[in-house]
C-alpha cells in the first residue's frame, strides 16, 4: 500500500508538468509595445478577397545595379507575402512557414527603407514593418486561443514584432543624433 500514495503523487506532479507547457496565454493579456499608435487594420474575414495584385516590376530611372537588385528582393518578397496570405485564406499555414514569413517580411522592410530617398521614407518602411508584424501576431494569437497552434508560437510572433520595434527605436535614435550634429 505504500507505493500507491508515491505512484498518486507522480501522476499528479506529471500532469501538473504537461497542463503547465500548453497553457493557453491570456484573454487579456496586453504585451508590451513601443508603438501603441502603429496599429494593424481591422482583420478580415476568409473569403474577404483575394489579395491585391503587386504593381509590375519597374525600376527607377537612372537605378544603379545595386537598385535594380534591391527593387527585384522586394518584388520577390512581396511576392512570397502575399502568397503566404492566400495559403492563410484557405487555412493552410503550419509551423515553418510562420518563421519564413517573420524571416522575408523582415527583410523586405529593411530593404524599401534602404531603397527610401530620404529619413522620412526609411522611417515609414520601418513603421510599416512594426504594423504588419502586429497584424501577424493579432493572427497568430486567434490561432493559439482556437487551439490551432501551440502558445510559443505567439511568443515567436511577440518577439520578432519586438525586433521591428528595436530597430524603429534604433532607425529613430541615430536619426535624432544625425540632427543634432
Amino acid at each position: 500500500m505504500p507505493a500507491r500514495p508515491v505512484t498518486l503523487g507522480l501522476l499528479v506532479l506529471v500532469a501538473a508538468a504537461a497542463g503547465h507547457g500548453s497553457a493557453r496565454p491570456a484573454a487579456d493579456a496586453d504585451p508590451y509595445t513601443a508603438f501603441p499608435k502603429l496599429v494593424p487594420p481591422p482583420a478580415g474575414r476568409p473569403g474577404d478577397g483575394p489579395p491585391p495584385a503587386l504593381p509590375k516590376l519597374v525600376f527607377p530611372a537612372n537605378a544603379t545595379p545595386l537598385d535594380k537588385v534591391r527593387v527585384a528582393q522586394v518584388h520577390e518578397g512581396e511576392s512570397f507575402l502575399a502568397r503566404v496570405r492566400a495559403r492563410i485564406e484557405l487555412g493552410q499555414i503550419d509551423g515553418p512557414d510562420f518563421e519564413e514569413y517573420y524571416r522575408v517580411a523582415a527583410e523586405v522592410y529593411k530593404v524599401k527603407a534602404e531603397l527610401a530617398p530620404d529619413a522620412a521614407g526609411k522611417v515609414a518602411a520601418y513603421e510599416a514593418r512594426v504594423v504588419a508584424f502586429k497584424g501577424w501576431e493579432r493572427f497568430v494569437e486567434a490561432r493559439v486561443n482556437a487551439g490551432t497552434d501551440r502558445p510559443q508560437v505567439l511568443h515567436l510572433a511577440r518577439f520578432w514584432r519586438l525586433g521591428a520595434e528595436k530597430e524603429l527605436l534604433l532607425l529613430q535614435e541615430g536619426l535624432a543624433k544625425a540632427g543634432k550634429k
